[in-house]
């Protein structure tokens, strides 16, 4: 069995309010391993739906345009990971309205559902006398199903041992696909390390990761390749030019006696808004420098460290700054944070401790009516 496994793909930018076909595989002609795999995977990143109200959330509100389906079945994908963090976008209507699209122009979805149940269940692949289960969830954000309202499977590392174990038992290989890590940085979090070694050990075959809109290292751990980030398939921003943002890479998995991986680097939406495919060693170098931290517990705790605190401001949620602009002058040093040492030990008290965190995300959870 073959699989090609791809990252994050959403119809932004320049090609937003393009309803073109054959423009857009135009732009996308250079991809062709898809066709030449059994089962060809991409992370489908905003829903298709007529659903106008946006939620209320952190972050961009995206859609991807009805022409999607028909521009990745021409490629040659015909399996979509659902679980990330803009699929409910526009609620639980426009998850349903994506899954309804899914199944009427014959693709396979994994990663999203009706409710937190129907979200959870795994995909099996068959092909000839191989089965394969695919598992996909994604970080707890603002997409998330619940108990009666749909939305995506969430990366919950008890659910997902226990849903390993069992796998294990009726198929021949289980893949887990997720959705998370710290955008535009280009390594695991040491705690994303963990996790996934811990899944590995239940018995996952293989772990791919995206989200972080940038490729990542990969490793080998007792066996079980794990890679950390595909960065972005098809993803166009207009504020990002030859950055990471504009290369990533897909999977080719070929599974017969064992399970082996290929790794097929392309540029993406760079000064044109199409897919290139790259030389097969075209990311050698950095994959290595990026492997080596990953293989290193101490710098790659090091190097999060650094990263958090000469590129992200984490406090700038909490603070009295709801304008942009504020918040912009803050992030440059020219206004105050408001936030003391004592302060700044109590936030640090609510979150780390897991019994105060649970009260905060149950008060916070409730805070707003269902969309």
């Amino acid at each position: 069995m073959r699989i090609i496994i791809a990252g994050d793909f959403s119809l932004q930018g320049r090609v937003a309010k393009c309803n073109d076909l054959d423009v857009l595989k135009y732009l996308m002609g250079g991809v062709n391993h898809c066709r030449s795999a059994d089962f060809s995977v991409i992370n489908f990143e905003s829903p298709v739906t007529e659903v106008r109200t946006p939620i209320l959330k952190d972050g961009p509100n995206l859609k991807n345009p009805p022409v999607s389906y028909k521009l990745l079945k021409s490629i040659g994908f015909n399996v979509f990971t659902l679980a990330n963090n803009h699929l409910k976008d526009f609620g639980s209507q426009g998850v349903i309205d994506t899954i309804k699209g899914c199944q009427e122009n014959g693709f396979l979805y994994v990663g999203a559902g009706r409710d937190l149940h129907d979200a959870a269940k795994p995909l099996i692949l068959k092909w000839y006398n191989q089965t394969v289960a695919i598992i996909n969830a994604c970080e707890n954000e603002s997409s998330i199903a619940a108990k009666d309202e749909a939305g995506c499977a969430p990366l919950d590392i008890i659910c997902l041992y226990r849903q390993i174990h069992e796998l294990k038992q009726v198929v021949d290989k289980v893949i887990c696909i997720f959705h998370g890590g710290v955008e535009h940085y280009q390594l695991p979090t040491p705690n994303m390390k963990k996790k996934f070694h811990f899944l590995a050990d239940a018995g996952a075959d293989m772990i791919v990761n995206h989200h972080q809109h940038c490729y990542s290292g990969y490793e080998m751990y007792n066996g079980v390749p794990i890679i950390y980030g595909l960065g972005n398939f098809y993803f166009d921003n207009h504020t990002q030019r030859n950055s990471p943002w504009n290369y990533g890479y897909m999977l080719q998995v070929d599974i017969e006696d064992g399970l082996t991986f290929k790794i097929i680097p392309f540029e993406q939406c760079n000064a044109d808004p199409k897919v290139v495919m790259l030389s097969g060693d075209a990311f050698d170098e950095r994959l290595a420098e990026l492997n080596a931290v990953i293989a290193d517990d101490e710098k790659l705790e090091k190097s999060f460290e650094v990263f958090v605190n000469t590129h992200k401001k984490p406090l700038s949620t909490f603070l009295p700054y709801g304008n942009h602009y504020l918040k912009a002058l803050y992030h440059r040093g020219l206004f105050p944070s408001f936030l003391n040492d004592k302060r700044k030990v109590m936030m640090l008290n609510a979150v780390r401790c897991e019994s105060h965190r649970e009260v905060l995300l149950s008060y916070l959870e409730h805070a707003f009516p269902k969309k």
